[in-house]
């Protein structure tokens, strides 16, 4: 379970992080950029900690 909150946590920095990024090249405001970023990362991460408590 704790390797799974780990993998979340990882791709809500990793996606704001893009959305932030994202945000310097004046697609979006900030605010919205990080958001967005922080709601795919956490999608992401949930996806990606689903398909490794698979394979264990």
């Amino acid at each position: 379970m704790a390797e799974e909150k780990n993998y979340i946590v990882r791709g809500i920095i990793i996606g704001a992080s893009a959305g932030i990024l994202l945000s310097f090249t004046g697609y979006v405001e900030m605010g919205r950029g990080a958001a967005l970023g922080m709601i795919g990362g956490f999608i992401a991460g949930l996806t990606l900690a689903k398909r490794r408590q698979g394979k264990d």
